[in-house]
């Protein structure tokens, strides 16, 4: 008995756009990380280090980290448009280390990373705190 040929047919439009974006986000999201690495290294006051936090890295690490992460990224997302067997694999892997590196680096600077979208640092203005409709001084709270 033999054995059966199977022949690879072309993907479908909808795989086809599915991997174009995979492959735009990770490298956009790859710069993002890049972008914020190289400031972390080469200026060490940029980012507000909260205190007391459980993975106190210095913000060069963190840099070191987010700039490899980011190259990694944008490396896998050249690969998905090449359609290489490898990138879908380490793309799944990847956006899971991104999402976990831009959890714990939520302490170091909530701006950018804050998943509701909140301009945190601007609270002191009174732009999302409960009690600046009911006409308390926002100065005056601790």
């Amino acid at each position: 008995m033999s054995d059966p040929q199977y022949s690879r047919g072309e993907p479908s439009g909808w795989v086809v756009s599915g991997i174009v974006f995979a492959a735009c986000v990770l490298t956009l999201i790859g710069c993002f990380h890049a972008i914020a690495g190289l400031v972390a290294i080469i200026d060490h006051e940029f980012y507000v280090v909260a205190r007391n936090y459980t993975f106190n890295l210095d913000t060069s690490a963190w840099g070191w980290l987010h700039l490899l992460l980011g190259i990694a990224l944008v490396i896998t997302g050249w690969g998905l448009f090449s359609r290489s067997t490898w990138a879908g694999v380490v793309a799944i892997v990847l956006a899971m280390l991104s999402a976990l590196a831009n959890f714990f680096f939520i302490p170091y600077y909530p701006l950018v990373v804050d998943p509701h979208g909140r301009p945190r640092r601007l609270g002191h203005l009174g732009t999302d705190a409960p009690w600046s409709d009911r006409g308390v001084p926002i100065a005056t709270m601790n």
